[in-house]
């Protein structure tokens, strides 16, 4: 027998119960009653989600740490069944980005599913045109030290003398 902790699920189907299970968890059903002018009492049903769904949430429910529900995800025979409730975790985020505050639904699809922010920059020259470069080059010729002195007027100092003769 190899060493570690034993599967908490041995199969696809038991995993797949607990899964339903959770996401059914989330909603509530709100029974109200009305009354109508002549006494008659009529009850209705209204099904409502009380909590949005979360892989942390998908996991605790599994009685799983976050790690442990990756781990699952990749084993072969329970990839698929992980994979389609995080899908299913995932909807969820992307509806809610269409409401009034989408900045937790972004951070959680960031941090659950991988998604990134995307920031493209253009730069263009004037009127949306290429940029242009302007450079401006002199070239002057090599001279050496004594040409260049003689060249603007000065005298280079004479070497060949030395003093204390």
């Amino acid at each position: 027998m190899a060493g570690g902790r034993p599967r908490q699920y041995e199969t696809v189907e038991e995993l797949e119960a607990v899964i339903e299970d959770y996401f059914d968890s989330c909603w509530v059903d709100k029974v109200t009653e009305t009354t109508d002018k002549d006494g008659k009492c009529t009850m209705s049903t209204v099904r409502y989600q009380a909590r949005p769904y979360t892989v942390t949430g998908l996991a605790l429910h599994l009685n799983l740490t976050r790690k442990g529900l990756i781990d699952y995800q990749g084993r072969e025979e329970f990839s698929h069944t992980i994979t389609r409730a995080k899908s299913k975790v995932e909807m969820g985020y992307e509806e809610a980005l269409f409401g009034k505050s989408a900045n937790g639904v972004s951070f959680g699809l960031k941090e659950n599913f991988g998604w990134k922010d995307r920031v493209t920059s253009e730069i263009t020259g004037k009127d949306g045109g290429p940029i242009e470069t302007v450079a401006e080059v002199t070239i002057r010729p090599q001279v050496t030290r004594e040409e260049w002195l003689k060249l603007h007027g000065l005298v280079a100092p004479d070497r060949s003398t030395t003093s204390g003769d």
